[in-house]
């Protein structure tokens, strides 16, 4: 079956992003075609909410192929939106096909065709064009694991480094939270010493979801990712890796599958070492993260050490130490330059997400050295990306699932709420939003215009 997606980004590149047909019939990327189905007519339409006749905004002509190897620049379209976004304003996109052989297919399907037949329709989710869409959103997602919002005073919080600045995020020392676990009564007003760099706000988030306990992994980053309650799915927080249950969840509900299903373009930029692809199916048999689930929920590729080396992607540690520790022939990476290819990889997608959880591992250790290490390295990484990302189009969040290493005077996690950190587009807009880890995924997915 061949799978069709939309670009989204009127007034930036409108027209089709990608085309996949896992028999190798054709393929497009970027706005480059080649596909093999003899003359294929493929149109792009925006009309009502039900595809029912009616005017339609036309964007561009039909396109044909008779020749499978033809390659067709469809860069011709973008600029017929612009200037016309009235017309579209509140109207769903969506395909149109049309075979030689085959005849017409309606307006929200699309079909692989093939000469005097046609086969398996593909239903195309749509999405709403806002006027806010002209000059494309972007969003990156920096996941940082195991940082909460500690005390300012106390000298087993390695975040009062003097090296450290964008996080150097505190609560208020009067400020105290549920002993037992559970919503706090209120959320505190983070505590600063000098204001985020790069007009950025900062914002208390509750890693409890209402369920008392210590908040753990598996349910925080579920929710974060899915946008559901996942603790209280589970009645209790789930340490370590998503269970079968929290798996089940991040598959019908992961941020990354419903954008895809909604044509935005997404990106996982963790690469991943040769042993994950090594084990074929059988990976999926081992702990994984959430992050990892959430990615294989959308049937996104996982980058590799390749893409590594070719700087498409960023390691879990950004500087590559522990691939070098494991003898694996690769270069180490200052933080700067990785936080430059977050910035530069960002600008070809919707969504990128960037997992970090060296953060929780030190704070487990109780180790200073090795917390103040993680944590000037990731300063470093997220001051370069911030220098580099286009902040006009672009909003970047980075949030944690729960707190741990900001008290290293114990062993597990801690009750503290996370700092969520927003910079760029809609920033100070989205601080409200953010109170709770299952309030993201529907906030992003909202602002980046996917509905139901």
């Amino acid at each position: 079956m061949i799978e069709v997606r939309l670009s989204h980004r009127p007034g930036d590149e409108a027209g089709l992003r990608e085309v996949i047909d896992p028999e190798g019939a054709g393929s497009l990327k970027s706005g480059v075609a080649r596909v093999g189905a003899d003359d294929l007519q493929i149109a792009i339409l925006a009309q009502g909410n039900q595809c029912v006749p009616g005017p339609e905004f036309r964007m561009t002509s039909p396109w044909s192929w008779s020749d499978p190897e033809k390659r067709l620049d469809l860069g011709h379209c973008r600029d017929e939106i612009r200037g016309r976004e009235d017309e579209v304003v509140g109207a769903r996109i969506r395909i149109h096909g049309t075979h030689r052989k085959s005849g017409a297919l309606p307006c929200h399907q699309l079909a692989q065709t093939t000469p005097g037949r046609r086969t398996e329709v593909l239903d195309l989710p749509a999405f709403v064009y806002t006027p806010a869409m002209e000059k494309a959103h972007r969003f990156v997602f920096v996941f940082v694991d195991g940082v909460g919002l500690g005390d300012p005073g106390s000298p087993s919080n390695p975040l009062r480094d003097s090296e450290l600045t964008i996080l150097a995020n505190f609560r208020p020392p009067d400020w105290i939270p549920p002993e037992d676990g559970g919503r706090p009564g209120s959320l505190p007003r983070v505590h600063r010493e000098v204001p985020l760099p790069h007009g950025g706000h900062v914002v208390a988030t509750d890693a409890s979801m209402g369920v008392p306990g210590l908040p753990q992994s598996a349910t925080g980053q579920t929710a974060i990712f899915t946008g559901e309650n996942a603790a209280e799915a589970m009645n209790r927080h789930m340490y370590g890796y998503p269970t079968p249950t929290l798996q089940k969840i991040i598959m019908r509900a992961s941020i990354l599958k419903r954008l895809t299903e909604a044509g935005r373009s997404a990106v996982f930029l963790n690469a991943f070492r040769r042993i994950f692809f090594d084990l074929g199916d059988e990976v999926w048999k081992k702990p994984l993260s959430a992050t990892t689930w959430t990615n294989r929920a959308a049937g996104l590729p996982f980058k590799t050490i390749d893409d590594l080396r070719e700087k498409r992607a960023v390691y879990q540690d950004i500087t590559h130490d522990s691939l070098q520790q494991r003898r694996i022939d690769i270069a180490v990476r200052e933080p700067e330059e990785a936080g430059e290819i977050l910035a530069r990889v960002s600008e070809e997608h919707d969504f990128t997400l960037f997992e970090f959880f060296q953060t929780d591992k030190a704070g487990h250790a109780q180790d200073e050295e090795k917390a103040l290490h993680e944590l000037r390295k990731l300063e470093r990484f997220l001051g370069a990306a911030l220098a580099s990302l286009d902040l006009e189009r672009t909003t970047f969040i980075l949030t944690s699932d729960h707190g741990n290493i900001e008290d290293l005077s114990r062993k597990m996690h801690t009750h503290n709420p996370v700092p969520t950190l927003v910079f760029g587009r809609d920033a100070e807009a989205l601080l409200t939003r953010f109170d709770r880890l299952e309030h993201f995924t529907p906030e992003i997915l909202r602002r980046l215009g996917v509905v139901g």
